[in-house]
C-alpha cells in the first residue's frame, strides 16, 4: 500500500549542518544545494516512491504489523529524503518532493509489486531493505525479485537498489532462492542478469571516500554490478527516539541509496520543467549519473563506482549522455 507525504521548502530559507555535507559540492557530496537554485530542483515536479516502514508521523494505511526494531530506520529514511529546513536543523535532499510508502510487513514481494502496479514512467522507486540470508545482499538474488525489478525498469521506472551491507564481492557465486550457486552479478559472466535497477554501496563520509567496511563480514557490498554509492556513515535526519528528535549516525547502503534517488528525482524533476513533460528512462538516469562523479580514494580496490556529481551533470560536463532536447541549464 502507498502513503503520500507532501512537504514544501521555501527556497528562501537558507539551512545548512555540518553534518550534512553530503549536500554540499563535489568531492564532499553531491552539490544538491546547486540544484536547488534551478527550476525543478528541490523535486517539486516529481513522485518518489520508496518501500520502507512508515514510522514517526507517517502511518500505513494496510493492517501489516510495524516492528519496534525498525521504527527509526523508517524514521529516517523519509527525514533524509524530505526533512524541512528550520525546525529539522537540516533539510531533505528533496523536500518538495512528494513520497509514497509501500509496506507489508515480511511479504516484501507484494509491497514491491504493488510500488511497480502503482508507479509508471519516469518514477522512481527506492528499495530499503537487502536479504540477510546467505548474507546481507541485493534484494534481487531472489529470483522473484528479480523479476519484479525487470518489470519495473520495462515500465520505464527507475529503481535505486543497496548493495547490501555484507561486505561481500558481488562478483562471487551466490546462493540464489532457488538454491543454486551463480556469479549473477558478475557483468564479466555468462550468468550475469541485469534487472536495471541502479546499485548503490557506501563510503566513508570524510575525504577522499572508500568503500565502508566495518568488520570483515559487515559493511557495504562492493564489485563491478554496483553502480554509484553515496555516504555509508554519519548521515543526519529525523529519529523515532522523541516527536522531534534528531540523529547523525543514519547510514549503511540504506542511508546511501537515498542521497542517489535524490539525485535521480531531482535529474526527473528539472528534465520535466525545462522539456514542459519528458521524463528521462531507467537506462539515461543510470548512464548520466554514474559519469562525471566522484571517484573513491582508489577505485580499483573499493569497487562502488562514483558518487553523483549534480552540478557536472546540470552545467553539462556529461551532456553527451543526456537527450539532446534536455536542457538542464535553466
Amino acid at each position: 500500500m502507498e502513503f503520500k507525504i507532501s512537504i514544501h521548502l521555501s527556497k528562501r530559507r537558507k539551512v545548512y549542518s555540518h553534518d550534512q555535507r553530503y549536500l554540499d559540492a563535489a568531492p564532499w557530496g553531491i552539490d544538491a544545494r546547486y540544484a536547488w537554485t534551478k527550476a525543478g530542483g528541490e523535486g517539486d515536479n516529481f513522485q518518489l516512491d520508496h518501500e520502507v516502514l512508515a514510522a514517526a508521523n507517517i502511518t500505513p494505511i494496510n493492517d501489516a504489523p510495524i516492528g519496534s526494531s525498525w521504527k527509526d530506520h523508517g524514521t529516517a529514511v523519509p527525514g533524509e529524503l524530505f526533512m524541512r529546513g528550520g525546525t529539522a536543523k537540516g533539510v531533505g535532499i528533496i523536500p518538495k518532493a512528494r513520497g509514497f510508502v509501500a509496506y507489508t510487513g515480511e511479504n516484501y514481494l507484494q509491497g514491491l509489486a504493488e510500488a511497480v502496479d502503482k508507479m509508471d514512467l519516469g518514477d522512481i522507486i527506492l528499495i530499503e531493505m537487502q536479504q540477510v540470508t546467505p548474507a546481507l545482499l541485493p534484494l534481487e538474488i531472489d529470483n522473484s525479485c528479480f523479476d519484479l525489478l525487470l518489470l519495473a525498469n520495462r515500465k520505464g521506472i527507475t529503481v535505486i537498489e543497496p548493495a547490501g551491507n555484507g561486505g561481500q564481492n558481488l562478483e562471487h557465486p551466490i546462493r540464489l532462492s532457488d538454491g543454486t550457486y551463480r556469479d549473477v552479478l558478475n557483468p564479466d559472466s555468462p550468468h550475469f542478469r541485469d534487472s536495471g535497477a541502479i546499485m548503490v554501496g557506501g563510503s566513508t563520509k570524510d575525504i577522499p571516500h572508500y568503500q565502508r567496511i566495518e568488520t570483515s563480514w559487515t559493511g557495504s557490498n562492493y564489485g563491478n554490478r554496483v553502480d554509484t554509492y553515496g555516504w555509508y556513515e554519519g548521515i543526519f535526519t529525523a529519529s523515532s527516539r522523541d516527536p522531534s528528535g534528531y540523529q547523525n549516525c543514519f547510514g549503511g547502503t540504506s542511508g546511501a541509496s537515498q542521497v542517489v534517488a535524490g539525485v535521480a528525482a531531482i535529474m526527473q524533476s528539472i528534465t520535466y520543467k525545462s522539456t514542459r513533460g519528458m521524463k528521462l528512462s531507467p537506462r539515461q538516469v543510470r548512464k548520466i549519473i554514474t559519469q562525471g562523479g566522484t571517484p573513491t580514494e582508489d577505485p580499483n580496490v573499493d569497487r562502488i563506482g562514483v558518487m553523483p556529481n549534480l552540478r557536472a551533470i546540470l552545467d553539462g560536463q556529461v551532456d553527451s549522455n543526456r537527450p539532446s532536447n534536455v536542457s538542464w541549464r535553466v
